[in-house]
């Protein structure tokens, strides 16, 4: 019996977001996470751009990081760096959309891990991405909950899981 599948009558939620964690070493400094969409405007946004979120949001159609948006946030990252005249190391897997500009970045000094090396030495693999997933999760049970318990009588259950992207992108950055 395979019960893993939806509920007859529900329909697959397909809303789907990438969210990229950037940091220091010891996680006491971090970047506003990188959030791609595959909606450049989501309803969600309510006529309102992402910057008035105060979010960095980049969409594609399969909502993947790639090297295009990828490049255009490193150059964004660089001049803000630049201004603040910092210099900084940023340490990458080989992922094929971790794409440095042609004419490279002055202020970030850019190294790739070697293949077979990225599960062991990448910094965000050490817990960091663990327990954000886990702060997010449990975000998202609370406010199962708190809907649940506010009117119960007008829940209805497919209803229920369902999160908008602006919340999540709420919840990812308290995350």
């Amino acid at each position: 019996m395979d019960e893993t599948g939806t509920a007859g009558g529900v329909k697959a939620n397909k809303t789907q977001i990438t969210i990229a964690l950037t940091c220091n070493t010891d996680g006491s400094e971090r970047k506003a996470s990188l959030l791609i969409g595959k909606a450049q405007q989501p309803c969600c946004f309510l006529e309102k751009d992402a910057s008035d979120y105060n979010y960095e949001y980049a969409f594609n159609a399969k909502a993947w990081i790639t090297g295009d948006i990828f490049q255009n946030w490193l150059k964004t990252w660089n001049a803000k760096l630049r201004e603040e005249k910092q210099h900084i190391l940023l340490l990458l897997d080989n992922f094929s959309g971790h794409q440095v500009p042609e004419d490279g970045v002055s202020n970030i000094q850019v190294e790739f891990f070697s293949p077979n090396l990225t599960s062991h030495v990448q910094p965000l693999d050490t817990g960091t991405i663990t327990c954000f997933k886990s702060y997010f999760q449990k975000k998202a049970i609370l406010q199962t909950i708190t809907l649940f318990s506010e009117d119960a009588q007008e829940i209805i259950v497919k209803e229920l899981f369902k999160i908008n992207q602006l919340t999540t992108m709420k919840m990812a950055k308290k995350a």
